[in-house]
């Protein structure tokens, strides 16, 4: 049996099939990345808030330890002050085992990997600020947790001169230290500025960790834009007398 012959007509009604079947198959093709891509999204979300409820509960229990530690090192310091300047009454030495316990650092994992992946792309501009922002103020609260245990390491490198101890004072373990009233004026004038170095570093811990906490609680709460987020920072913080700089 044979075919009729195509026929002009018959031609454009082919080729206007293919082409409509061409433009379905892509508008498939789109919608189902675009779905894809909707759901990337809200599971990048469900894990970065995920996340920050996880940080802020971690950061609460190493804001107390911080605190433990820096309370240790004023009355440290008080102590020590007081045999300098030959006070009548000596303050009495802190108990070391107050120098506060091991503290666990923030982290934003699944950002991290997200911007590995390509997935923080599909992220809307401004949402990707704001996480890129949160980022900064984590790689700053690394920086000064370097700078604390940089100064740790001074403190039990002094305290090991004079007690012989196998605990870190960066895990939170007992590190005791020497008898102050044994003490040179010349040592106690070193210890001074080893725990008043110690002392400034955990100033700067605490406050990058309440700065990281301050972003992720506006985050949560639904702040719209990096630049509201920074407003809303310097707000705070002015009420308080001092500038969370530095700002990217």
């Amino acid at each position: 049996m044979h075919e009729p012959p195509l026929t002009w007509k018959g031609f454009f009604v082919h080729i206007a099939t293919i082409v409509i079947g061409l433009f379905i198959a892509v508008w498939i093709d789109k919608t189902v990345e675009a779905i894809h891509h909707h759901f990337q999204r809200n599971e990048l979300e469900a894990q970065m808030r995920q996340v920050f409820l996880d940080d802020l509960e971690s950061d609460t229990r190493s804001l107390h330890e911080l605190r433990l530690g820096r309370d240790f090192l004023a009355d440290l310091l008080v102590a020590i002050n007081s045999r300098i300047e030959n006070r009548p009454e000596k303050a009495a030495s802190p108990d070391v085992r107050r120098l506060g316990g091991y503290t666990v650092s923030p982290n934003l994992a699944p950002f991290d990997v997200a911007k590995l992946n390509g997935t923080a792309a599909l992220l809307p501009g401004e949402r990707l600020r704001m996480f890129n922002r949160i980022a900064f103020a984590l790689e700053l609260l690394a920086n000064a947790r370097r700078d604390l245990y940089t100064a740790m390491d001074r403190l039990g490198a002094f305290h090991i001169r004079y007690v012989d101890s196998r605990g870190s004072i960066q895990a939170g373990e007992r590190v005791p230290g020497p008898d102050l009233d044994r003490l040179t004026a010349a040592e106690l004038q070193e210890y001074r500025a080893t725990v008043s170095t110690l002392a400034k570093a955990y100033d700067v811990m605490i406050e990058r960790v309440r700065i990281f906490d301050f972003e992720a609680n506006e985050i949560l709460a639904g702040i719209p834009s990096e630049k509201a987020l920074i407003g809303r920072l310097r707000e705070v913080w002015g009420r308080q007398g001092r500038d969370p700089e530095p700002v990217p």
